[in-house]
């Protein structure tokens, strides 16, 4: 019974070790400050549209958004992206995530390069939908 209360504590320190690292949006330590967002114009050229600070909301969910990215053994061609999403790293580095958005069909892709990728919810879609009309 004794180990059995021992297993118990090891397991719940690490669940919480576990979720207090991951609510730390980082790369390679550096925290954004801010997303810039841009919506597509015309050929290589994007418009601002909107500026989102650290520790709001919208911020979380395109940092999460950002995260999701993972190195994928397919590359994805696309058109021209929607919008660019440009996180302003507290260091002064700047990582550049290119998002297409089909708000009919509740999908989207968001890419950092054609073979680091990922698909989006139908709910982040709509969360994202918020934020772009905000």
């Amino acid at each position: 019974m004794r180990w059995f209360r021992y297993e118990a504590i090891i397991i719940l320190f690490l669940f919480v070790l576990i979720g207090l690292t991951g609510c730390h949006a980082t790369w390679n330590g550096n925290k954004p400050e801010k997303v810039l967002i841009y919506e597509y114009q015309s050929e290589d050229s994007y418009e601002l549209l909107r500026e989102v600070n650290e520790n709001t909301e919208e911020a979380k969910v395109l940092i999460n958004l950002a995260q999701d990215v993972k190195e994928q053994n397919d590359r994805m061609d696309l058109p021209s992206s929607d919008y660019r999403l440009d996180f302003s790293l507290d260091n002064g580095d700047t990582i550049s995530y290119s998002l297409w958005l089909n708000q009919d069909l509740g999908s989207g892709v968001i890419m950092e390069k054609p073979s680091r990728f990922a698909e989006i919810s139908s709910s982040d879609v709509n969360k994202l939908d918020d934020i772009l009309r905000d």
